[in-house]
C-alpha cells in the first residue's frame, strides 16, 4: 500500500507542467551536494516521532510497543567557497514496553561533519550536476551510561564516516543520491558487536510551485558485525519541502518497508525547520 502511494505520487508529478522556479537540492532522507554561502550560518531544527509494534519475520509480534520522540539542532557554517563545517546534537525520549528497562531519555551523540563540493557541471540554465564529499565524526555521549534502570539514548563507541553525494537538476526535477561507509571504533562491548555500516540513498523531488516541492526518498543500510548475520533495512520516505518566507520546512513520513528478521517495522513522522543567517 505504501509503495503504491509513492508510485501514484511520482506519476502525478510527471503529469504536471514544468515550472520556471528554482529547485531545492535538500532532501528529507538523502544528502545533497549544495554548500551554504561563505560566511552564512544555516540553522536547522528537527523533530520526529517513531513508533513500532511489529517486527519483520514469521513471528511479527515484537511483544510490545516502541515510541521514540526526538528533537535535534544542526548548525552549518560556510567556511569558504564550496566548503562547509557542521555540528549536530539532539535529545530523545524512548519508551519500549517490550524491553527491560522500558524507558530512557537524554542526549544523542554529538556529530561533527563537513561538506566539500568538489565538482559541478552545467548543461544549460536548468540542467546541472554537482558532487560533494561528506566526512563525519561521531562523538559518543553514552560512554558513562551505566544506569541499568533506563535505556541508553547515545552510543558508547566513536565513529568516523565518509560519504559522497550527488545532486542534479533537470528543469523542475531535483535529483539526489549518496553512498557512504561508517566505521565504529572501540571495544566489542562498546560497539555492541557492530563494526560499521554501509548506506545508500536516492531521492527525487518536483518543484510544483514557489512554496511546494514534494519528494520521494529510498534508503538502504546494512551493518557489519563481528559475528552472526548482519542486519539490514530498506526505507521509503515521502514528504515535501515547504517554503515560507525565509524558512524552509521539511515534512515527511518514513516507513521501513523491508528488513532482516527481527527488525522493527518502524514508522517515523518528522519535521525540519531551516533558515540561513544572514
Amino acid at each position: 500500500m505504501f509503495l503504491r502511494h509513492c508510485s501514484f505520487l511520482i506519476l502525478s508529478l510527471a503529469a504536471l507542467p514544468l515550472l520556471a522556479v528554482e529547485v531545492e537540492p535538500a532532501k528529507l532522507a538523502t544528502a545533497d551536494a549544495a554548500p551554504v554561502d561563505p560566511g552564512s550560518l544555516e540553522v536547522a531544527l528537527s523533530g520526529g516521532v517513531t513508533t513500532a509494534s511489529r517486527v519483520f519475520g514469521d513471528d511479527s509480534d515484537r511483544g510490545g510497543r516502541l515510541r521514540e520522540v526526538g528533537l535535534g539542532l544542526g548548525l552549518t557554517y560556510g567556511v569558504a567557497e564550496n566548503l562547509d563545517a557542521a555540528v549536530g546534537l539532539g535529545v530523545t525520549r524512548v519508551d519500549d514496553t517490550a524491553s527491560v528497562p522500558d524507558h530512557g531519555q537524554g542526549l544523542t551523540d554529538l556529530e561533527l561533519g563537513a561538506k566539500w563540493a568538489f565538482a559541478a557541471w552545467e548543461a544549460g540554465e536548468d540542467r546541472n550536476v554537482a558532487l560533494a564529499l561528506l566526512p563525519a565524526v561521531i562523538l559518543p555521549l553514552g560512554r558513562n551510561h551505566d544506569d541499568e534502570e533506563s535505556l541508553p539514548t547515545a552510543s558508547r563507541a566513536f565513529a568516523a564516516g565518509l560519504a559522497v553525494a550527488a545532486s542534479g537538476q533537470v528543469e523542475a526535477w531535483s535529483l539526489n543520491a549518496d553512498v557512504g561507509q561508517t566505521r565504529f571504533i572501540g571495544s566489542e562491548e562498546d560497539r555492541g558487536g557492530t563494526t560499521g555500516t554501509t548506506a545508500a540513498d536516492a531521492a527525487v523531488g518536483y518543484r510544483i510551485s514557489e512554496t511546494l516541492q514534494p519528494e520521494v526518498n529510498l534508503s538502504w543500510a546494512r551493518d557489519q558485525v563481528d559475528e552472526g548475520e548482519a542486519p539490514w533495512a530498506m526505507t521509503v520516505t515521502v514528504g515535501s519541502q515547504v517554503f515560507v518566507g525565509d524558512y524552509r520546512l521539511g515534512l515527511g513520513v518514513q516507513q521501513i518497508v523491508a528488513a532482516s528478521d527481527g527488525s522493527a517495522r518502524a514508522t517515523t513522522v518528522g519535521v525540519d525547520v531551516v533558515t540561513v543567517f544572514p
